[in-house]
């Protein structure tokens, strides 16, 4: 009768262990929670115990070194912030520099353009006399003109007209020259408000060196009510074909 009985629990043993299913651990909740706080208690314990080792071995350390060591540790570091100090300083000294060079440069260059024009009736005609002058504050070389009358937007060939027929070079302060001459059939439609008379002057120079060109174009238009030519600004681009 036992002999029966065991037979069937080892066919069960037997059949559980051929199963391959490996067996599950019961583990004691309480137990569990229990052992947590003391390995949390453990982990901070040893970061404790880590940190202190760091600070004895400094203290070691420390306690070791000379004073001569120690100084020349002390002016290696005075020594690298002076260095970051002065790096910064110096970029911020550069870019205001930079900015000062520019401004410097740009006043240092030659500026020719009209002063003054100025004309009176002649003869039934009109003359008007036209001053070019260098406002900057060194000399423009190879200085020349270019400029034209017109009438209601047609070139006027003038009466006479007298300007520079070379180049030349201009000091800073000094004036130089136009003059044209009006006759009286075509100033008396100016005169009358009939016709507009207009004026174009394109000067060119350069500075002490040969990058420094410049080239200037300005539009001017006879007021018949001012009794002046007033300026309309720069010329506008020619057209491209």
């Amino acid at each position: 009768m036992n002999q029966e009985a065991r037979e069937p629990q080892e066919q069960d043993a037997d059949s559980k262990s051929k199963s391959g299913t490996a067996p599950i651990l019961a583990v004691n909740a309480r137990e569990s929670e229990k052992r947590a706080p003391e390995s949390t208690g453990e982990c901070e314990k040893s970061t404790s115990l880590h940190q202190v080792a760091h600070w004895d071995r400094f203290k070691k350390w420390a306690s070791k070194i000379t004073v001569a060591e120690a100084g020349m540790l002390l002016l290696t570091f005075v020594i690298a912030g002076s260095s970051i100090v002065y790096t910064v300083y110096a970029q911020r000294q550069w870019k205001a520099m930079s900015g000062q060079l520019t401004q410097m440069q740009a006043g240092e260059r030659p500026y020719i353009g009209i002063s003054e024009i100025t004309g009176k009736e002649v003869n039934g005609g009109a003359a008007f006399l036209v001053l070019l002058k260098n406002f900057g504050k060194i000399p423009g070389f190879k200085f020349s003109v270019d400029w034209k009358f017109s009438i209601n937007g047609v070139d006027l060939t003038p009466l006479s007209q007298q300007g520079p027929s070379r180049t030349l070079t201009i000091y800073p302060g000094a004036n130089q020259a136009l003059h044209v001459a009006i006759g009286e059939p075509k100033w008396t439609g100016i005169a009358s408000g009939r016709d507009t008379l207009g004026l174009q002057v394109t000067t060119s120079y350069r500075g002490p060196s040969e990058e420094q060109q410049y080239a200037e174009c300005s539009e001017w238009v006879y007021d018949r009510a001012l009794g002046a030519f007033r300026e309309l600004g720069e010329c506008p681009p020619h057209p491209v074909n």
